[in-house]
């Protein structure tokens, strides 16, 4: 029998106010296998929603990933950017978190990022991290 959302394959929950607790039942699981595009936009994920969708299976075919004003922070964004999660994204945002050079390095060296087109950050963002 096939899983109640086996067909979709885009899922916006931006503006959801999300925290990581609430976004567990979302990585648990096959029940977005199919999803392609995941959209979480102006969310408090932080530090630890960005490790735990790091670490989960349950979006093998995820190409479009928008955490964009997550309140991620600089570690939670490397583990992202250096996951297996990552193997397949063309277009990956990071708008409106905090972004540094270490997370650029991050991108750069990901042995996952091959698939990667787009990438969308905040070049004001990037410059004022730098100063501090």
């Amino acid at each position: 029998r096939e899983p109640k959302f086996a067909k979709l394959n885009s899922l916006d929950l931006s503006y959801a106010h999300l925290v990581p607790s609430s976004l567990k039942p979302l990585l648990n699981g096959q029940v977005f296998k199919g999803c392609e595009s995941l959209n979480f936009h102006y969310n408090m994920l932080g530090e630890d929603g960005a490790k735990l969708l790091a670490r989960t299976e349950s979006f093998p075919n995820l190409r479009f990933l928008n955490v964009g004003f997550c309140q991620m922070t600089i570690d939670g964004l490397q583990e992202l950017v250096s996951s297996p999660v990552m193997q397949n994204i063309e277009r990956l945002n990071l708008v409106g978190n905090n972004i540094n050079e270490k997370v650029i390095k991050a991108i750069i060296k990901s042995p996952y990022l091959k698939n990667l087109k787009t990438l969308v950050i905040n070049p004001r963002m990037l410059r004022a991290t730098e100063r501090t």
